[in-house]
């Protein structure tokens, strides 16, 4: 008897740990077309198993028949058979149909593999994009706090320029500081909308 697809595999949830990240995952397998794709492969397969199973025993049926009709005299006559057909059976002498079982036992393994690594690429995936998003969103906000403190430092170096207790210089290197923390705020929001599109 073939086991379930995740009986002896441990289970993606015993190693992701956060409840946040563990609905987005599952909301991602819920939409994935891959992983309904894998997971009707394992269907099929284990429709294939269950009828190859089948071919094994002979099948018996019952049938019968029932009808009406006139006879030579003009009156309803109700004619009824039974029978009892049995379709041609093989014998499995030489173990060809022991051997279809074991192909078909195989494929349903394979695509239970299939599907489990689906799964698992599925849940890696994931959870890269949702730690990559938390780190991103993190060092977005600490180069927002940067561009705030080089912003500061500017309007300082520049009001001491204008005391006369700072040079020009200091006001263009503050300036290209305070640019530079700008531009990484933009490219950290960039990141952060690609990670939140990417999920």
């Amino acid at each position: 008897m073939l086991a379930a697809p995740h009986e002896s595999a441990v289970a993606w949830d015993a190693f992701v740990l956060d409840a946040a990240m563990r609905d987005v995952v599952r909301a991602a397998m819920a939409a994935n077309r891959d992983l309904r794709v894998a997971l009707l492969a394992v269907e099929r397969s284990q429709a294939q198993l269950r009828a190859s199973e089948a071919n094994r025993w002979p099948q018996i049926g019952v049938g019968g028949t029932v009808a009406r009709a006139p006879n030579t005299q003009a009156s309803q006559v109700n004619s009824f058979t039974a029978g009892v057909p049995m379709p041609g059976w093989e014998s499995d002498f030489f173990g060809r149909l022991a051997a279809l079982d074991d192909a078909a036992r195989a494929q349903v393994l394979s695509s239970q593999a299939g599907q489990r690594a689906a799964e698992l690429a599925l849940v890696a995936a994931v959870a890269n994009t949702v730690l990559a998003l938390r780190a991103d969103a993190q060092l977005l906000a600490i180069t927002r706090r940067t561009l705030a403190a080089r912003e500061e430092s500017l309007s300082l170096v520049t009001l001491r320029e204008r005391q006369g207790a700072a040079s020009l210089v200091d006001v263009d290197s503050q300036a290209v500081l305070a640019a530079q923390a700008t531009a990484a705020v933009a490219q950290f929001e960039r990141q952060v909308a690609q990670d939140t599109n990417a999920l």
